[in-house]
């Protein structure tokens, strides 16, 4: 069974959404993992690094550090770059009364943890709340790909939920938005604003998810993805006997290892 302290994220729902067995293995089984995820690894690490690195650097700067301290402090020319983009092409009208970088939020959901990390949550407490997500990869998704991840759901709904506790009231799904802003493309963010149909309806859809997860008998093999482009960079593809070589990184393969070209169709449906 999924052990009683696991908190479910958009990232541990989405490996299930994606393919079951990778669930079983990662959450369940807890295998490490056996296989790199692309060729060259070197520089496929390395971007995740920088990524990483940049997202502290802007929980700096929302933290209230002036961006002149910040950007002397920047060795690397690529994060400069990237944080030159920021300052040139910033996302555009955020809230400024609360703003809280890496925000950790949970809530209760069918007796389980639901649990979202937020770059960036800013609010004007019974106006508008504003979710921003740093993306560091080299291809900009297209909004149909952004729609269908998890975390497109995931993260508004999390908001919503924990309003009350966090923000002194609750909080009005109307007035939230999500924001998608892409270091290579500062100009061209995806924005996804939110309602009240839609936090209705992804509360029923990640019901529908965890009750489908819990139901499942972990004693048997979960049924593998028939997708086999996602097995290409699965680091536990060895194991389903579907390859052991590393996928090449193209402009299918973004900072967090999903493709770009995904289709609605890749995953099970989603009512939003």
């Amino acid at each position: 069974m999924v052990p009683v302290t696991f908190e479910y994220s958009q990232a541990s729902l989405q490996d299930y959404v994606d393919c079951r067995r990778r669930f079983q293995l990662r959450y369940l089984e807890g295998y490490s993992w056996p296989a790199v995820e692309a060729e060259p690894v070197l520089e496929h690490e390395q971007n995740g690094l920088r990524g990483q690195q940049f997202h502290r650097l802007l929980e700096r700067y929302y933290a209230g550090i002036p961006a002149d301290l910040i950007e002397n402090s920047i060795r690397d020319a690529v994060i400069l770059d990237w944080w030159r983009a920021f300052r040139r092409d910033p996302p555009i009208s955020v809230p400024e009364t609360i703003q809280m970088p890496e925000a950790r939020l949970s809530v209760s959901l069918a007796g389980r943890r639901l649990t979202a990390i937020f770059d960036l949550l800013a609010v004007d407490p019974g106006q508008r709340l504003l979710i921003v997500d740093w993306k560091t990869g080299r291809y900009r998704p297209s909004r149909e790909v952004m729609a269908a991840r998890l975390q497109t759901l995931v993260y508004p709904f999390v908001a919503v939920e924990a309003g009350t506790s966090v923000f002194g009231g609750p909080v009005d799904p109307a007035r939230v938005s999500m924001l998608y802003w892409f270091a290579h493309y500062p100009d061209q963010s995806h924005v996804f604003h939110y309602s009240d149909f839609q936090h209705e309806a992804a509360r029923r859809t990640l019901h529908h998810l965890l009750d489908e997860i819990e139901q499942t008998d972990p004693a048997f093999s979960w049924p593998l993805t028939p997708d086999h482009a996602l097995c290409k960079y699965c680091v536990f593809r060895s194991l389903c006997d579907r390859g052991v070589e590393a996928g090449q990184e193209s402009p299918d393969l973004d900072d967090e290892g999903w493709r770009n070209t995904l289709s609605l169709e890749d995953v099970e449906e989603i009512p939003y």
